[in-house]
């Protein structure tokens, strides 16, 4: 549990004043002095928002300035730091006097201490200069400093020529030392301008400019000791001339060019500059504050990862020192000359530079396993430095090949500056901790000249190569004890925020100049995510990986568990029966699945029931149903054909259900997608109607992942479908491709694809004279673009130019319904959900295509379905509080006319244009989806009113044990006052009690509707529990149009769990019964469900979810791509981030709450929404009430072969509804029945 000192942390900043914004929306408490330079400008444009191509325009931009000036500056400066060890070899060392030599056994031996001495002062000199010129960096630009010491470097190695002695020489080589600010100052840019995940690659290549200043240095080295002149004799000055010089000339083009800060860069317009500054927030590092903080000063020695990082970047600059000033001596050790070892030496050079840039690359890649890189780094050179230690003197090669292994640790330099500058916050504290630890690589640098003593030159300095291999295994254990503690931060950070998030919820934290263990929003990079400007705690950011060995772990202790937990019941069999006998006699004959399909001579229907583990489709004869509809007074005869329903397609023989289907335009063919797996992917195949012959053509890789719709032919050639293609970038984008009939698919052609919007998707229809062709675009949901193209035939290949714009946004859904003639113009009609539901006619003559409004939309009657009757009516379906009326239009005249049908709900419109004869699927929550035909012929608008809508029972109706269940509709108020519909179903036989089980079922999103629709396993729930069903209507669906879905999107979206709540106090306060509801949802329902659950846990008894993408901060990584961003909001634009982070469920499960028990279901192969989601929010509801007594029930069941369209067979699905019936019986002690 998180203590009050912990939360009262945020508070703890001195000066608060009251700062005044352009508004008074944007008021606020802040701190008027110590906080961040940028703070102001993020104030000033926290309600701008930005797209991605901005960004990456901006990012192009720094990186374009940027990343040449602090290359320039690390290439100039590293090219002078390593020129002393060559100029050693070329007559310094002479020249100075930095010897001594002395007589020993006849033999002169040369002690080289003071030349050591001068080497190991620069470091003393760095160590110095720390803090003297870091405290005045943090008041200047730090562009003017860089450059500064750039220039200051040229001016010392030009005066390194003038020294005559050992004393000068020391001197200078001391205040040469203060140049080593240079690379802290780095690392402080580089937090100024970059994200977290972006610095690897860019201090990597910063860095790298160290080694290719090396490569430099070496090659102006060579040449200038070629040079004679006025240096003939002491031609090493001719390398400090030279480098000098660059140097000079480099920092006088820094300082011009390096902008201070994001906000004053010179190369952005205002806008860029707003968007560099608020794009870094997420760092929770800030920018730049130029007041000193003593107590961040005071937390950097008390901060346990700056010892830690201090020990290697003593390592570093201990190793470093030695191979810079020593690599030549080591060369020419193993008997090369001195103009060979500097030859030798480059390509030792080139290795550090690979490392520095693909240490900075994995960086970026992995940016939360950079203690892993670092030690990956370090373990080559451990090797190589064993080599030089034991390897023979006579073998050149092999100690060659060990020196430039050994090289491979300037790698890890670039994970440790990445860390340094993503888990230190507080500008004055990261000042202390950069010189710190620099000044520890000074004492490094100054302590690795010593173990390499001039006395064992010829041996490989054993001793330097001994000290070396010490200080890389300490690095090593440091780097493991670092990873452990910053765990263990993140972990209290993350219950921190379990308790509290209303801590990390003001993205302006950022600018706050809090240090990393003040901002309770900081997380170190080991398990958290960067989000919008905040960071998110992902403490099971291992389950995401569904392939991995810890998952599947993970889910097979889960499934054991749940198993476990049944069995505890000891009646669990006997209810299992039980619940399966009544599941089996809800629907003891066939039913009609869908609307018949016009097939020729046939019609097609699709039937299940019967015992059947999959629906079949038969075909029926046109004429047998005609005189049966035509037979007089026969609405309670069933239908007895001249010849039976022939089993046209059997979906057990393929053991998947169908998907998807369509019929060719002359209707000899029949093209059907059949599910894989269980999965919503399918193989698209043909069959011929007349003798159901299966063709060859097999279309894999298929799907319609945001709305299933049929399959569309260009006449009987083929058809069109949607093909899933593996790319680079992205694991599969889709294309809309045509296949021609009796050839491969690689043949097929792509007919539209988006490159630029990977996650777009498409559906083609035709129209009904086969001239156009309309695609339909869909971004995030339901809604979407249309383009229209008209067919021209180039041989078997259609070709289409979508060319024309019926609608180019994606505000509302759009949909072709057939083909009508008005004033003698040919209209192509479209339904709509704008304003309620219109309907609009679409001429596309020779003059450029034009809009005709043919009905307008109602307030309160809500147009869901239409369908064009020959091309003079069109029939509407319209909803007044969640019930259907349908209704006529006329064209002629435009009047719509009322139709007296029995029908409540319309749930499928079929038409066959031939026979104009109208199909309707009716749905119903006490029986299984009915049949109707209304006679389009004959249905004139003059007596609409009185039209016959006859029931057609193609199948004998059995007695069924739904009998007796009815339902009645109620309104309750939710939280804002609204009317809110809802139906209760339950059996009239058994009146409410309070024992009576009540389970609210919920969605919620993407417009759809709850409409009353029959499904057993809730009959089994009301018969087998004597229990009561609730469906809410709660906002986010479009049971009152778009308007009712658009009231619960994004920033609204509380309204969602607010009519939940409604619901749940309604049942409770009203039904009299004394225990709370089971709350259930399922995909979007199933996230609403846990975030009404996490808010209020006290409404609900228990909560089945099923398929839920619980993981709303994580869309990319759960699968989920950019479907729902409409509903929910996207959590990369801040302020839309604020609102989902308020509500979703796994970062407000709190530690030490108790929560509801709860049933979690999610199929294996779904990647619509990966069961990952499922995983993480059980693993954190088991988390947080852990530690409490009697924890509350939480259990997991990843089903095998299940996708989420639930595309599998009813033995299957009667299993799950089982198990889950069983799962409530255990967890609250609920009475089977028996009827």
């Amino acid at each position: 549990m998180a203590t009050k000192a912990e939360v009262s942390q945020l508070g703890e900043t001195a000066d608060v004043e009251r700062c005044e914004h352009a508004s008074d929306e944007k008021r606020a408490i802040i701190p008027k002095s110590g906080v961040d330079d940028a703070l102001q400008m993020a104030l000033d444009s926290q309600d701008e928002t930005w797209t991605e191509e901005e960004e990456r325009r901006v990012l192009w931009k720094i990186d374009l300035v940027l990343i040449p000036l602090l290359f320039l500056g690390a290439v100039v400066g590293y090219s002078d730091g390593q020129a002393y060890g060559f100029a050693a070899l070329f007559g310094l060392v002479e020249d100075l006097k930095l010897f001594t030599a002395t007589v020993v056994d006849g033999h002169i031996v040369l002690d080289t201490s003071k030349y050591q001495f001068t080497s190991a002062i620069t470091s003393l000199g760095g160590a110095a200069a720390q803090y003297l010129l870091l405290f005045p960096a943090q008041l200047l630009p730090a562009g003017i400093v860089y450059g500064a010491m750039m220039v200051y470097i040229g001016l010392t190695a030009i005066l390194t020529i003038v020294c005559q002695n050992f004393e000068q020489i020391m001197a200078l080589r001391f205040f040469y030392g203060f140049s080593q600010i240079l690379q802290p100052l780095s690392v402080i840019i580089t937090v100024m301008w970059w994200k977290t995940n972006e610095q690897p690659l860019r201090i990597g290549i910063t860095i790298a400019g160290n080694a290719v200043g090396s490569l430099v240095g070496i090659g102006v080295d060579f040449g200038a000791v070629k040079l004679g002149g006025v240096f003939a004799t002491s031609r090493w000055k001719w390398i400090y001339v030279i480098l000098g010089s660059c140097a000079l000339l480099a920092g006088m083009v820094i300082m011009f060019l390096l902008p201070a800060t994001p906000m004053k860069a010179w190369f952005l317009t205002p806008r860029e500059r707003h968007i560099a500054v608020r794009r870094v927030m997420s760092n929770n590092t800030g920018i730049h504050t130029r007041k000193f903080k003593l107590h961040q000063a005071l937390s950097a020695f008390l901060d346990p990862q700056v010892y830690a990082l201090c020990i290697f970047c003593f390592t570093f600059a201990f190793c470093n020192v030695a191979i810079s000033s020593f690599g030549g001596f080591l060369i020419t050790s193993f008997g090369y000359s001195q103009t060979r070892a500097l030859l030798l030496f480059m390509p030792a050079s080139g290795i550090a530079v690979v490392c520095l840039v693909l240490s900075g690359i994995l960086g970026s890649r992995f940016p939360r396993h950079r203690i892993i890189l670092a030690i990956a780094f370090i373990l080559p050179s451990l090797m190589g430095n064993i080599m030089l230690w034991k390897t023979s003197r006579d073998n050149k090669a092999a100690l060659l090949g060990g020196l430039y292994i050994s090289t491979t640790f300037y790698g890890s330099l670039v994970q440790h500056y990445s860390l340094l500058a993503a888990n230190i916050g507080g500008h004055s504290k990261k000042t202390i901790v950069m010189g710190t630890i620099t000044i520890m690589g000074a004492l490094g640098g100054f302590s690795g000249p010593w173990a390499y003593k001039g006395s064992q030159t010829a041996q490989g300095y054993p001793d330097g190569q001994i000290a070396t291999l010490s200080l890389f295994c300490a690095s090593i254990l440091a780097y493991i004890i670092l990873w452990f503690y910053y765990t263990s931060c993140n972990a209290k950070k993350a219950t921190l925020l379990m308790e509290h998030p209303e801590l990390a919820a003001d993205p302006m934290i950022a600018f706050m100049d809090m240090t990393d263990r003040e901002n309770p929003a900081f997380h170190t990079t080991a398990d958290s995510d960067s989000i919008s400007q905040v960071r998110v705690p992902n403490p099971y950011d291992w389950l995401e990986d569904i392939s991995s060995d810890e998952t599947r772990e993970f889910v097979a202790a889960q499934n054991a568990a749940l198993d476990r937990y049944l069995s505890t019941d000891t009646s669990g069999s006997s209810a299992k029966n039980s619940f399966m006998t009544l599941l089996q006699s809800l629907v003891q004959g066939e039913v009609v699945n869908q609307a018949p399909q016009s097939a020729g001579k046939y019609y097609l229907l699709r039937v299940s029931g019967c015992g059947r583990a999959f629906p079949v489709t038969v075909k029926i004869w046109k004429q047998d149903l005609q005189t049966f509809l035509q037979f007089p007074g026969s609405t309670n005869n069933s239908f007895s054909p001249h010849k039976p329903p022939q089993v046209f397609h059997d979906e057990s023989d393929e053991g998947g259900t169908l998907l998807s289907s369509g019929v060719s335009k002359g209707g000899k063919y029949w093209a059907y997608s059949t599910s894989v797996k269980g999965s919503d992917w399918g193989v698209i195949r043909v069959k011929e109607i007349e003798t159901g012959r299966v063709f060859p053509d097999e279309i894999c890789d298929t799907k319609f992942n945001n709305i299933t719709k049929p399959i569309s032919w260009w006449g009987d050639l083929g058809f069109f479908y949607q093909s899933w293609q593996s790319c680079a970038e992205h694991n599969a984008r889709p294309q809309l491709r045509y296949h021609a009939l009796g050839t491969s698919q690689a043949d097929d052609r792509v007919i539209h694809e988006d490159n630029a919007h990977p996650g777009y998707c498409f559906w083609l229809q035709v129209s009904d004279d086969e001239r156009f062709a309309f695609l339909s675009i869909y971004s995030a949901g339901q809604t979407c673009q249309i383009r229209a193209a008209r067919i021209s035939n180039p041989g078997d290949q259609p070709k289409l130019d979508f060319n024309t714009e019926v609608c180019d946004n994606f505000d509302y859904k759009w949909e072709y319904i057939g083909r009508i003639s008005r004033e003698g113009q040919q209209l192509y009609v479209f339904y709509t959900d704008r304003n309620n539901g219109e309907i609009v006619g679409l001429s596309l003559g020779s003059i450029s295509p034009s809009h005709v409004l043919l009905v307008e939309g109602i307030d309160a009657q809500t147009l869901k379905l239409a369908q064009a009757i020959g091309d003079d009516r069109i029939l509407l379906i319209r909803s007044v509080d969640v019930r259907d009326r349908l209704q006529l239009l006329s064209i002629a005249d435009g009047k719509v006319t009322a139709m007296d049908s029995p029908i409540d709900t319309v749930f499928h419109v079929g038409y066959d244009s031939a026979s104009q004869d109208i199909f309707i699927i009716e749905s119903s929550f006490s029986r299984p989806l009915s049949l109707w035909h209304i006679d389009g012929k004959g249905l004139g608008i003059s007596r609409a009113h009185s039209v016959v809508t006859r029931p057609v029972k193609l199948y004998p109706e059995l007695n069924s044990n739904a009998s007796g269940v009815s339902n009645k509709q109620v309104f309750y108020s939710s939280a804002d006052d609204t009317k809110v519909p809802m139906f209760l179903v339950s059996d009239d036989l058994h009146p409410i009690s309070a024992d009576t089980p009540v389970l609210l079922y919920v969605y919620g999103g993407f417009g759809i509707s709850v409409i009353p629709h029959f499904r057993p396993d809730f009959l089994v729930f009301i018969k087998a529990f004597r229990g009561i069903v609730a469906f809410a209507n709660i906002r986010g669906g479009g049971e009152y149009g778009r308007s009712w879905y658009l009231a619960a999107c994004k920033e609204r979206r509380q309204r969602v769990l607010d009519d939940i709540h409604g619901a749940l106090k309604y049942l409770t306060d009203t039904l009299g019964v004394k225990r709370k509801p089971v709350l259930m949802g399922e995909s979007m329902g199933a996230l609403n469900s846990m975030s009404a659950v996490v808010q209020h846990p006290d409404l609900v008894s228990a909560a089945i979810l099923n398929a839920g993408p619980f993981d709303v901060l994580h869309r990319g990584k759960s699968g989920m791509g950019v479907r729902g961003l409409e509903d929910i909001g996207d959590e990369k634009v801040p302020n839309e981030f604020a609102a989902i982070f308020k509500w979703s469920p796994l970062e407000n499960a709190r530690v030490g709450h108790q929560y509801p028990p709860a049933l979690f279901t999610a199929g294996d192969q779904d990647d619509l929404v990966r069961y990952s989601n499922s995983c993480k929010m059980v693993a954190t509801l088991q988390h947080v009430q852990r530690k409490l007594e009697g924890n509350s029930a939480i259990y997991l069941r990843i089903c095998e072969n299940l996708g989420h369209g639930g595309a599998i067979s009813t033995v299957k699905a009667a299993s799950i509804s089982v198990e889950r019936w069983l799962w409530l019986k255990t967890t609250l002690g609920l009475k089977i029945y028996d009827e």
